[in-house]
């Protein structure tokens, strides 16, 4: 397995990084630089000169400017421990491992504790982590994390180039394309390029969430084979469920049902309950439902154990046949915990008494695309499908 190596020495030699996050804490806490530097009691012109100098500052003038900052100095014992945790989390971020995640959040917390200029790095790999292994929605995630986002923006030329790949992978989660800097990206993934994959993930899924499917199926594409070459499971299928939805997206089910199909036995009779295995089979559901495979919609959700996917399309299947009292049944097995559910349920059953508006309203606020695709089928009762 890959494993990556990162050495945050360079944050205690090479002083661009300290000057690079007085820039950002002047910024964000609307700072004049030159009344920073009058506290510093040095003179303007020798500040900027310290600035532009590529050799090493004296001890005097890094503690003075820490302190100005009320923040400390990065302790060299430390920075072994800091460089590991790093390029384990790291590691695990590319494998999409979370065993012993919440230790790793509470290594993190402690580092940001100390208090230097590795701070914004620390709460930048919190942040992925917490987007990663999030399965909330694209829309939900920017609810729950786009301030702290926008604070880490700030510490932007603080991270060096293997670390700001992790910074483009949350503003792909977190910014719309058009905000985004893609000749930067590419001189990012350029220079640090075992990452470049899981990068382009981030842009493919960004791009379908957008519903750009031309750009997301590109770059979905490009980077299977990396995944593939790097034994890397879980990001294989990660991006092989998100290339389904921009088929099912599309209206290409048989292509789903025909790439589907040899991992049925994977899917259903396997060990896995993975989120990975669970997409696959809502992709399998999609392109069966829509190819009006009924019965062997129904083969696979009666055979399996009923789960919330299970309870998804038997909603779905039930109101496409207008069939009331099924649905009505199905309320047995759904609680208001089950929110997804429990919305779409209660929406069927009462959908025909409510106004157009209301009607829109509640599509447009359904987080998952597919969903809304197919709500809008049953109520438009057009289910075509040209196979």
């Amino acid at each position: 397995m890959y494993y990556f190596d990162f050495d945050l020495e360079e944050y205690l030699y090479n002083h661009k990084y300290l000057f690079s996050y007085v820039k950002a804490y002047l910024k964000k806490n609307n700072i004049l630089k030159s009344d920073f530097v009058k506290k510093l009691q040095m003179s303007y012109s020798n500040y900027c000169q310290l600035e532009g100098k590529n050799s090493h500052l004296k001890d005097e003038h890094v503690n003075n400017i820490c302190r100005e900052m009320n923040i400390n100095r990065i302790d060299a014992f430390k920075l072994k421990e800091y460089s590991s945790t790093i390029s384990r989390i790291y590691t695990k971020i590319y494998f999409k491992k979370n065993d012993d995640i919440d230790i790793e959040l509470k290594l993190l917390d402690d580092y940001i504790l100390d208090n230097n200029i590795l701070a914004p790095i620390f709460e930048l790999f919190k942040l992925i982590i917490n987007i990663i292994f999030d399965n909330n929605s694209i829309k939900r995630q920017r609810e729950l994390y786009y301030q702290k986002y926008q604070e880490l923006k700030c510490f932007e030329d603080v991270f060096s180039d293997a670390i700001e790949t992790v910074f483009i992978m949350a503003a792909c989660k977190m910014e719309p394309s058009s905000k985004l800097d893609f000749n930067r990206i590419e001189i990012a993934v350029t220079r640090f390029t075992p990452i470049k994959a899981l990068v382009y993930h981030f842009i493919g899924s960004m791009y379908y969430y957008e519903q750009n499917y031309g750009k997301a199926l590109l770059y979905e594409l490009a980077v299977q084979k990396d995944f593939q070459n790097n034994y890397n499971p879980v990001r294989l299928m990660d991006t092989t469920n998100c290339l389904l939805c921009i088929y099912n997206a599309t209206g290409e089910y048989l292509l789903v049902y025909d790439t589907i199909k040899p991992l049925i036995g994977y899917i259903f009779y396997g060990s896995s309950s993975s989120d990975e295995v669970i997409s696959l089979k809502y992709n399998f559901y999609f392109s069966l439902f829509f190819m009006r495979m009924d019965d062997e919609l129904m083969k696979y959700i009666k055979g399996d154990k009923l789960d919330n996917v299970g309870l998804t399309f038997l909603i779905f299947k039930y109101a496409k046949d207008d069939d009331v009292k099924n649905i009505s049944n199905l309320a047995k097995c759904i609680n208001e915990e089950n929110f997804d559910n429990y919305a779409i349920l209660d929406f069927f059953l009462n959908y025909k008494t409510k106004s157009d508006e209301d009607i829109n309203k509640f599509i447009d606020e359904i987080p998952d695309q597919l969903n809304r695709k197919i709500i809008t089928a049953i109520i438009r009762k057009d289910l075509t499908y040209n196979g």
